[in-house]
């Protein structure tokens, strides 16, 4: 629950100059204090300096109270601490610290309030107002109406900064940055109009290629990571150095057109292009994104081009042929060993939600997953029958609830043309059709073809079929942004595996109830034995103390708990009296 600040609380506690006493204020009022890694948010010195600021302004000319201090917004991998905030109806004001210049100086400054600008706005209120507080220099930064770095020291004006809200509720709203999480393919629109920010990591690995003078790159990044997002961006960053740049899709990609269009960038699938005359092309940056799917001869022809920026994004995760993990592993082995090669990796997830998260890889893993189980209120499990309930079910999810179904690619032969691994519904797509894409809702369809053992799913499809089962089920699972629905077509066993990974959290909570019973009934035990050998001063001879350990051992087994857990407890506390 958030502590709201009063800044004459701040002045008083600061004043008295006391590291205990500002050390449990702020364990109060730390509202992004992370009580099970006992981590703070908003430190001491911040504290420190938050009052040199606010001793430059008359607080009798103002409302003092509503400030909230080290907020952390946590949304999916989005995550983004706020060290002080105030809100009010039309405005929401936002102040940062810093004892010191950072390291790279106002760019950091600039960069970091536009972020913070771009976040709050999310909350749709009319006046958002963003500040840094530079201690050092006793200076005011803040974006003017252009959004561009304006600064001054002169604090003759401040009390009208924190007039602006001091009307209305202050109470804390909730920033939701799942909506900054874009995929430029599905939205391009909003990539377009620049209504996301990179991530930190996302930024320097940019700035890392943006700065490199070599010609080949290879950006490497698990599902969700953003690499899409960060190679759109430096195609973007590129134009604006006069460059021309290609992006090629190594997928299906049927509005690459439009999407273009769009964006601004010029996009091309695989297909579409010529790979062995891409040397003869006019473009001066070539951005490969899904690498992973190269064939060798592709991959041979673009390493010839060697006058070209060439930067690969790359997930072997996402390898859905033999052949393609394959290529993938060589490539990659052979871009670190390369003088001519400059590898970056975007670690962790942005689009990450930790519940759908956990649910995938228990789902894929099982008992080899080492995740936290959760309620897993975002998976919804569906059992039809036959393929006719289910195509219903599933155009009533596509049409009606704004669901994208997916379901393993269909597989024409090459020799006999006949189609292995035919869809359930026509209203789905193939996994190879969402590469690359993220949606809100996805639906992911399961037949006969799926088993489970310990280590987790199994494809059981027979007949030849080129693609790897487990990893176009974790592609189409990896799609999803906010729900997901799991829809199992006649497989009671596939059905049942589900339903104990959404009930793992009530059977973890089942056994922590069960243990906490024992451990009650084993005190009561404990108690009353001790009770009743202490309530005589008659010393213990051996067969007493026989009949003791046979009471414990007829006790311990009429409500099934260890004896020798309640026998140890009994000595001790026999000893301590």
């Amino acid at each position: 629950m958030i502590k709201y600040v009063d800044l004459k609380d701040v002045s008083t506690i600061i004043k008295q100059q006391n590291s205990d006493l500002i050390e449990s204020y702020l364990r109060i009022h730390d509202a992004g204090f992370n009580a099970r890694k006992n981590i703070a948010s908003f430190s001491s010195s911040e504290l420190s300096d938050f009052y040199k600021f606010i001793s430059q302004i008359e607080l009798g000319q103002i409302d003092t109270t509503g400030f909230i201090l080290g907020y952390i917004s946590d949304t999916g991998g989005l995550r983004e601490q706020f060290d002080v905030l105030r809100f009010s109806e039309k405005c929401i004001l936002n102040i940062e610290l810093k004892s010191n210049m950072p390291k790279k100086g106002v760019e950091a400054i600039e960069r970091q309030l536009c972020r913070h600008k771009l976040y709050l706005g999310v909350l749709n209120i009319e006046n958002v107002q963003v500040y840094t507080y530079l201690a050092s220099e006793n200076r005011l930064y803040w974006l003017n109406e252009k959004n561009k770095l304006a600064s001054t020291n002169d604090f003759s004006n401040l009390e009208k900064l924190f007039q602006l809200t001091d009307f209305g509720n202050h109470e804390l709203k909730t920033i939701d940055l799942s909506s900054m999480m874009v995929s430029p393919y599905a939205e391009p629109t909003k990539f377009f109009e620049h209504k996301y920010f990179l991530t930190e990591t996302q930024y320097k690995a940019r700035e890392d290629i943006i700065n490199y003078s070599g010609k080949n790159v290879l950006i490497k990044g698990g599902p969700g990571s953003g690499k899409t997002l960060v190679l759109m961006d430096l195609a973007q960053k590129y134009q604006s150095m006069g460059k021309r740049v290609l992006l090629i899709f190594c997928g299906i990609l049927d509005e690459y057109e439009k999407i273009s269009q769009e964006i601004g960038i010029h996009i091309v699938p695989i297909r579409k292009i010529d790979i062995n005359k891409i040397m003869d092309r006019n473009e001066d940056v070539i951005l490969i994104d899904e690498s992973q799917r190269l064939y060798q001869d592709q991959v041979d022809s673009l390493m010839k081009v060697v006058e070209k920026i060439k930067i690969f994004s790359f997930d072997m995760q996402q390898t859905l042929h033999s052949q393609e993990k394959r290529i993938s592993v060589d490539f990659f082995e052979m871009a670190k060993q390369s003088k001519r090669f400059l590898v970056t990796e975007l670690k962790g997830r942005v689009r990450y939600d930790p519940e759908l998260s956990s649910f995938i890889q228990k789902f894929i893993g099982n008992k080899s997953a080492k995740v936290t189980p959760y309620q897993y209120n975002k998976v919804e499990l569906k059992y039809c029958e036959n393929k006719d309930t289910a195509n219903e079910y599933v155009k009533d999810c596509t049409m009606n609830q704004g669901f994208i179904a997916i379901e393993p690619t269909e597989y024409m032969t090459k020799s006999s043309n006949v189609l292995k691994r035919k869809k359930i519904s026509p209203y789905s797509q193939n996994v190879h059709n969402v590469v690359g894409r993220e949606y809100d809702n996805v639906l992911v369809i399961f037949d006969d073809n799926y088993a489970y053992n310990d280590s987790g799913l199994i494809g059981t499809y027979k007949d030849y079929y080129p693609y790897l089962q487990v990893r176009e089920i974790f592609e189409a699972l990896t799609r999803v942004k906010r729900k997901l629905n799991i829809l199992v077509v006649g497989n009671i066993d596939l059905y049942c595996y589900v339903q104990k990974i959404l009930t793992w959290k009530d059977r973890v909570n089942y056994q922590q109830y069960m243990r906490e019973t024992r451990h009650s009934k084993e005190l009561e035990i404990i108690n009353g034995i001790v009770k009743s050998e202490n309530s005589t001063n008659v010393r213990k001879t051996n067969d007493d103390l026989l009949e003791i350990i046979e009471k414990i051992q007829k006790m311990s087994n009429e409500h099934g708990l260890d004896s020798r857990t309640i026998l140890s407890k009994v000595e001790a506390m026999m000893n301590n009296n």
